[in-house]
């Protein structure tokens, strides 16, 4: 046997810990170049459907919710129970303060851009510092970093990189690279763009656990998004790239992968469509179903072109892109799914001369983007059909290859330390120009007003733009913008039920209740030539309904409205305490305590249901009984005075003092000049 000397042995553990020193630099460089890139947007507060995630998402309250996030498909728009969870935790911990949850998504992304470099890093590709900077820096990840609700993208991203590399170290006898820093001279050959394998593991082999965790990890990941059922067919991708063939041995394995991957995407699909609404005429392009498949088959082809643009030329980069029209009988739409199949053609028949890398980036690209391509009904495409969240994973693939392209070409320097200081200023260069393109792009995220005005000057003909830049101006007090950013939104989408809702929405804001009335009728009728069980068409309901009953003085007309919404979904909450609040006001006190009852079953924490049938309680003589309706409802709304001063009075009638005292005390804090609070903060602390 061979003995290392003891002078080779110390110049051995010296470069090794220079190259660990180098790693963690650049790893350093990294983290602060990512904080400083996103800075702006951290301060910002909730965007749009930031409210329905966390805000307004009373699963966060308790352990309760914590059950329902995780037993209810129903429980949410989405059925993401790892990204809910992550919510449920810092909610408990720091409650609903929008710092917290945006800090998380750039530690997440932060996090995900590393555990890539030592992704890259193991399967040998050049450039892997480069692809995880332009994974941490790209513009285009801003919409998934600084929106919260996308925290879909930026958990899932990190479980399905950590699965990634799992199962690859598994799959391939445990050999990790870690041993070169990205500072150390590019190499060529079989483990760089073209492939290279080494022995590979199988199912049965007598190290299991590896293999285990990857598939834990990718639970995980499907759990937190379903893009990333995608996982195991790249992973064939890759295995093919890496060795120029796939076998039975590789697929075996993966088939769990493939399983759970498929009910996950049938479970979302089904959510998708018929919970959260993605069904209707605004998602049928063609009468036939060849027309049909023609016309997603135009949609998919031209968003890889507009996703793969955007990776290269990231300007202007917008949070809701204008809504493409679509027709199979322009030959120029055609041009976008010719040049993709000649492109993949291409690429395939050159592979033996460039390698197979470039093939297999764009499957990759393609494979993981296609969720999202419009071939399956997703609710965001009703507004847009491209949107910079969808390619957050799929972005991985081409950015690397061009990293990888960028630090073969350093070559030309030869392998010395030029190589290396080539690279480092490219690097750098790049680096920068994303960052600074970031920096600016993060602010946007500041607030809905901010986001929504740059989005509707970068989407003129996106009426959701208008529509919500509208709100936001209203939120802000500027009645008059807020009226034209509506009427704006009417003009580009007059056949679209929102748009009028929204009308009707600022006519009832300044009691112009006849016109208010007309808006929502005509929001009720466009709504339902799509669908009458949309959330459109059943708030226009209500609305009109109570326009009926409390600016008419029309207790019957009222009721019906109620009853009609409920006849279309029985387990509507909102119609259901509109019509016990009638049925109270209208002396049924027994069908107002029913449908409550029914409220507070269909959603166990509906303030208005369990503070109103707190207050029936009360006046039976049922405190115990009042006092857990009450305090369920400052559970689900702390911030009004009124639920936590009758929750002192029913602790007060128990004789629970000390509760009592608290209760009245949390309600004087919030409104100081409430003088139910204060009668009943004298009489706790002065009774014995």
């Amino acid at each position: 046997m061979n003995r290392q000397r003891p002078e080779e042995s110390r110049r051995a553990q010296r470069v090794h810990r220079s190259s660990g020193g180098r790693v963690l630099l650049l790893a350093l460089l990294l983290i602060a170049g990512t904080i400083v890139a996103y800075w702006p947007s951290l301060g910002g507060g909730f965007l749009w459907d930031d409210p329905d995630y966390v805000v307004n998402n009373l699963a966060l309250r308790n352990l309760r919710g914590l059950w329902w996030i995780w037993t209810s498909i129903f429980s949410l728009p989405q059925w993401y129970p790892m990204v809910h969870t992550s919510y449920w935790l810092e909610y408990q911990l720091f409650g609903l303060n929008p710092l917290v949850f945006r800090v998380n998504n750039l530690l997440l992304h932060i996090a995900t851009a590393l555990l890539l470099w030592k992704l890259l890093r193991t399967l040998e590709v050049p450039g892997a510092y480069l692809a995880a900077v332009v994974f941490a820096l790209h513009p285009v990840h801003v919409e998934s970093v600084a929106w919260i609700t996308e925290r879909k993208n930026t958990l899932s991203g990190l479980f399905y990189i950590a699965a990634f590399l799992t199962y690859w170290s598994w799959s391939h006898g445990g050999q990790i690279d870690g041993s070169r820093s990205d500072a150390d001279p590019p190499r060529d050959g079989p483990s760089g763009i073209s492939g290279g394998l080494s022995s590979r593991r199988s199912l049965g082999s007598d190290a299991p656990a590896g293999y285990w965790l990857a598939l834990g990890l990718f639970l995980a990941a499907l759990l937190s998004k379903t893009v990333t059922a995608t996982f195991p067919a790249a992973m064939l991708v890759v295995l093919w790239w890496k060795s120029g063939r796939v076998t039975r041995r590789d697929v075996l394995p993966l088939l769990p992968f493939f399983a759970a991957g498929v009910v996950m995407g049938l479970i979302t699909a089904y959510l998708e469509r018929h919970h959260v609404g993605a069904i209707g005429a605004e998602w049928d392009y063609s009468p036939t179903w060849y027309g049909e498949l023609a016309a997603r088959t135009i949609i998919a082809a031209k968003a890889l072109w507009f996703y793969a643009g955007k990776l290269l030329w990231p300007y202007p980069l917008a949070f809701m892109y204008d809504r493409w029209s679509i027709d199979v009988s322009d030959w120029r739409q055609w041009s976008y799914v010719i040049t993709a199949f000649l492109l993949i053609l291409g690429l395939l028949l050159l592979r033996q001369r460039i390698g197979r890398g470039p093939l297999a980036a764009v499957l990759l690209f393609g494979g993981t983007l296609f969720p999202a391509l419009g071939y399956f009904n997703v609710y965001p495409h009703r507004y847009s059909f491209v949107a910079d969240h969808f390619q957050h994973l799929a972005s991985v693939a081409l950015t690397t290859l061009g990293a990888a392209a960028i630090n073969q070409a350093t070559l030309w320097l030869g392998r010395d330390r030029a190589s290396v200081v080539a690279n480092g200023l490219v690097t750098g260069l790049i680096g920068t120009i994303l960052a600074t393109l970031t920096f600016r792009q993060a602010g946007v995220y500041r607030s809905p007003l901010t986001l929504w005005q740059d989005t509707a000057v970068k989407s003129p003909r996106s009426w959701v733009a208008f529509t919500n830049l509208g709100k936001a101006l209203h939120d802000a007090g500027d009645i008059q913008r807020s009226k034209e950013a509506h009427m704006r939104a009417l003009e580009l989408a007059p056949h679209v039920g929102d748009t009028w809702y929204n009308i009707g929405a600022i006519y009832a804001s300044e009691a112009q209740w006849e016109k208010a009335a007309d808006a929502f009728a005509r929001a009720r009728d466009l709504a339902a030539r799509n669908r009458k069980n949309s959330s459109v068409y059943l708030d226009a309901t209500l609305a009109l309904g109570r326009i009926a009953f409390y600016h008419r003085g029309d207790a019957a007309a009222g009721e019906r409205f109620y009853r009609e919404a409920l006849a279309i979904r029985p387990d509507y909450a909102p119609a259901l305490v509109l019509l016990a609040i009638l049925c109270e006001d209208t002396g049924r006190p027994d069908e107002a305590y029913q449908h409550y009852l029914a409220a507070i079953e269909a959603d166990p924490n509906n303030f208005e249901a369990r503070y109103n049938l707190g207050n029936i309680l009360m006046k039976l003589g049922h405190f115990r009984e009042a006092a857990e309706q009450f305090s369920v409802a400052v559970a689900a709304r702390p911030e009004s005075a009124e639920a936590w001063a009758n929750f002192g009075w029913a602790q007060l009638r128990l004789g629970a003092r000390p509760g009592a005292i608290r209760a009245f005390e949390r309600a004087l804090a919030l409104n100081r000049d409430l003088q139910q609070a204060k009668t009943g903060l004298e009489q706790a602390r002065s009774s014995r």
